[in-house]
Parts: C-alpha cells; structure tokens; sequence
C-alpha cells in the first residue's frame, strides 16, 4: 500500500496586468514545470490531463481564452523506483522489448468500468482486493485522488481462521467465498456445515457468526475509504 501513492501538483503562468489569450506554448510551460518533481525514493508513474482554471474560473479548454492568470492542477502517479526497475528489468534488459508505459491498475480499472457521465459529476471507484483496496477520486472527468489501503479480502479471511473452531487459511477462504454473507438479519439457528481441506471432521458453524466477521471487516474498509474521501475534501461532490 505504500509502493504507490497520488501527488498533487500545481503550476500556474502570470500573463501580465492586461492579459492574454492562451496559447498552446502556455499550455506546454504549464507541463513543463512539473518536469522538476521529486519524491524520494519514487518515480513519477503516470500524470494525469490537467484541470485548468482562467483567473479562477474553471475552463475545460483554454485555449484561445483571454485571462490574467493561467493554472494546472496534475495528478501525479508515483511509484517506489525499486518496483519500476523489477518490471524493466526483465522486459527491457532480458526481453530487449520496448516498454511504451506502465498503467497504475486503480486508474486503468476505473477507466474500464465508469462512464464519462459518471465522472463528470463526481465519483469514487473502490476495488477490494486481496491484499489491499483501491480507491480513486474522480470530479468532471478528471481523476483528483489516489489511495491504497493495506486492507482487503485476506483479512477477511484471515478473521475467519479465528471462528470457534479454528480454520486453515485454505479452509477460511473457500468458507468465506461459498457461504460467507454479509446480510446479518439470518435466524440465529441457522447452521454451516463445512468440511475442512485438512480432512478432519465435518464442522458446524453459526451463519450468523460468519457473516458478523464479514460484515464487521467490510464495513471498516468501507468506513475507511468514505473516511479518505472526507479527507480529500470531495465528499460533497460525489
């Protein structure tokens, strides 16, 4: 969860006390500033389309557009350098490809899955992984935010290693994806009846206990990703 994170950046251009019209070598200088970035111990991944702003109006497209003061805002992608050179390496060094770009998954996966219409008006993409959950920010089209948790269906899963009967990890998962819920309103008498990989005996379990160990993990990931976008400061836009 710490091998990727989002920068904000911004870079802004004076046009002088009169003004100018904005032209495409604007544009460029405005890009350019963010050429001297630095993270330590990151690299800069991927940068998104820029939100720009005419003497703090908001304005899609610039060009061509009179104003005093000229502002980008960027998101930066950034990355640890040691991942960037392990994906490389083996593809640059050893394959002798040529590497065109790397896709931060969040970012490729929200574009896959939401509509322009969706990003416009503002919206979150959550993906709950294994080991972490994703969360990136969108509002008018733009992505504004990326987060990692350390938090995911593994911990899920591990949760369930700790039912009153003690599980294998193996064992936990298949109980978690072909009985667990997170629906809580079960009869307490309601029973799973699960067969450990391990070959011991057939166990029982409380449903309504499995599904409290789900449901209670689900909702601090969730609870910790409306939690960021509070933070971010978009709560009132998605």
């Amino acid at each position: 969860c710490r091998a990727m994170r989002s920068e904000r950046y911004d870079s802004f251009i004076d046009l002088g006390e009169e003004g100018s019209v904005v032209t495409p070598e604007h544009l460029l200088t405005l890009k350019d500033q963010f050429s001297d970035a630095s993270y330590p111990g990151m690299t800069i991944l991927s940068v998104t389309e820029p939100r720009y702003r005419c003497d703090g109006k908001r304005e899609p497209n610039p060009r061509g557009v009179r104003c005093r003061r000229l502002e980008a805002q960027y998101l930066l992608i950034v990355a640890r350098q040691n991942i960037i050179v392990n994906v490389r390496e083996p593809i640059e060094d050893r394959l002798r490809l040529r590497l065109l770009g790397i896709l931060p998954t969040p970012i490729a996966d929200a574009a896959a899955t939401m509509t322009m219409e969706e990003m416009a008006l503002g919206c979150a993409y959550v993906h709950i992984g294994g080991g972490t959950t994703s969360l990136a920010i969108y509002l008018e089209r733009f992505p504004v935010a990326l987060f990692v948790l350390p938090l995911g269906g593994n911990n899920v899963t591990r949760d369930l290693t700790q039912l009153s009967v003690p599980l294998l990890e193996s064992d936990a998962e298949n109980l978690k994806i072909n009985q667990g819920s997170m629906h809580l309103s079960v009869s307490r008498t309601a029973a799973i009846i699960a067969t450990p990989a391990a070959g011991t005996s057939t166990q029982h379990f409380s449903q309504l206990h499995v599904n409290r160990y789900l449901s209670a993990r689900i909702l601090q990931i969730l609870n910790t990703v409306v939690s960021l976008i509070h933070q971010a400061r978009f709560r009132h836009s998605i």
